[in-house]
């Protein structure tokens, strides 16, 4: 894994931007000439330099009239008819991070890369648009593992939800498409990997920073709940980092709006993770976002010493000894923790529900977080890693077990190599069987 960028080999520590940092996200026009193009434009576009209180961000804009290519079931979503923006990183004018392609596109659409990553439902892969110049993560799920799992309600909440973010720290949604083996996500590409990849950075994760990624994190978690969801499967492989150094919360697959009722029955999660609550499901006739609140303790706590609150490293428990291990809720705390940290994380995994601090505000005032959270949700902490990229191609921040090339028949995800470096920990069990309309919307 290459190295990053920190502060000059300094120690990290919290420093707050005064001012807002530059819009991160560069609007731009790309029309396209071939057969496929999504816009077709009669009259030259004009540019104009935005004001100053952008930061002397250039904004393209087509003033051309311009019309949709497809029909009118599949282009609604797309675009606005006159103007269409396609944004691209500030920084990484190839990486796109901006911009709705509704259903239209296809897989020839797209020039396979490499695979970024793979779980227990599909692959992920960076992919490039051939006529736009740009790089995604394009994520495929194969239909028949969909309908195996009985899943399809979770495929269509993930891109349900995804097109209701709009925080800066999850990630965005840019398009869907299926073909006959898969349903595909057309993704922002975060080129700095999993924060799990972290996780052995002792020097990279002092104290400040890690309380650095927990504020990203649990402003991802909180836009997630004010949209009425719970995330339900928090851990360091589903936060990864942008060019900038900062949080995306990915993998919205188990997210869900509770019942009428506010609370959430079926269990799914990560072993680690997983709440009393929702270990004794039968007992307590569900649960609510307050499991999230449970996995944001845990994952502080792992951060801080690369290992969960009920494992130790190198320990081999099965799932069995790691679910009596939390029911019990007996946590050994490392010399890493002082006693705000240590305080939060007893008061987030307490095992018992009324004594437990779930409620946003509450965990936001803790002591812990001695900061002004408008920084943290205007991004202007200093982050104390940003990768170093040079080019679409530099992997140094992925595992290079996964760099698999070459794709299956239409596109469907590839089995992982034997020597990965561990499956994906996520779990289903009981999923609900609803009546849905297959594959529908994508």
């Amino acid at each position: 894994m290459g190295s990053g960028s920190s502060r000059d080999g300094a120690v990290y520590s919290i420093i707050v931007r005064e001012a807002m940092p530059v819009d991160m996200d560069i609007p731009r026009v790309i029309l396209s000439p071939s057969k496929r193009s999504i816009l077709a434009a009669e009259n030259a576009y004009t540019i104009k330099k935005a004001p100053r209180s952008m930061s002397g961000v250039v904004k393209l804009r087509a003033s051309a009239v311009a019309a949709a290519v497809g029909s009118p079931a599949t282009s609604n979503r797309l675009i606005n008819p006159v103007t269409q923006e396609v944004r691209v990183s500030a920084k990484m004018n190839w990486l796109l991070k901006g911009g709705d392609f509704g259903t239209l596109l296809r897989l020839d659409s797209f020039e396979m890369v490499k695979i970024l990553g793979a779980g227990l439902m599909g692959v992920v892969r960076l992919a490039k648009m051939k006529e736009y110049g740009v790089y995604v993560a394009l994520k495929s799920i194969n239909k028949d593992i969909i309908l195996r799992n009985n899943d399809v309600r979770h495929i269509a909440n993930e891109r349900e939800i995804l097109y209701l973010m709009s925080s800066p720290f999850c990630v965005k949604l840019f398009g869907t498409f299926q073909d006959n083996k898969a349903i595909y996500f057309i993704m922002e590409y975060s080129v700095g990997g999993e924060l799990f990849n972290l996780l052995p950075r002792r020097d990279v994760l002092n104290y400040d920073a890690c309380k650095f990624y927990i504020m990203e994190i649990f402003c991802a978690l909180e836009h997630v709940h004010t949209l009425g969801y719970v995330y339900r499967d928090l851990k360091p492989e589903n936060i990864m980092i942008d060019e900038f150094g900062h949080c995306k919360l990915i993998d919205f697959g188990f997210a869900i709006r509770p019942n009428e009722e506010g609370l959430c029955r079926t269990s799914v999660g990560t072993s680690e993770y997983l709440s009393p609550e929702l270990l004794n499901g039968k007992f307590t006739n569900g649960y609510t976002g307050q499991i999230d609140w449970w996995a944001f303790g845990c994952l502080l706590y792992e951060l801080m010493t690369g290992f969960t609150p009920f494992t130790r490293r190198g320990e081999q428990k099965s799932k069995y000894e790691i679910y009596l291990s939390i029911l019990k809720g007996n946590i050994k705390f490392t010399k890493q923790f002082d006693n705000k940290s240590r305080d939060l994380v007893m008061q987030l995994c307490h095992p018992e529900i009324d004594k437990r601090l779930i409620v946003m505000d509450q965990i936001k005032s803790h002591s812990y977080f001695d900061i002004d959270w408008r920084a943290v949700q205007e991004r202007r902490i200093l982050p104390p890693f940003v990768p170093r990229v040079n080019e679409p191609t530099d992997f140094n921040y992925f595992k290079k077990t996964y760099m698999v090339d070459g794709l299956g028949a239409n596109g469907e995800p590839l089995e992982m190599a034997d020597d990965a470096r561990s499956p994906d920990r996520s779990l289903r069990v009981g999923v609900a069987t609803e009546n849905v309309n297959l594959f529908s919307g994508f």
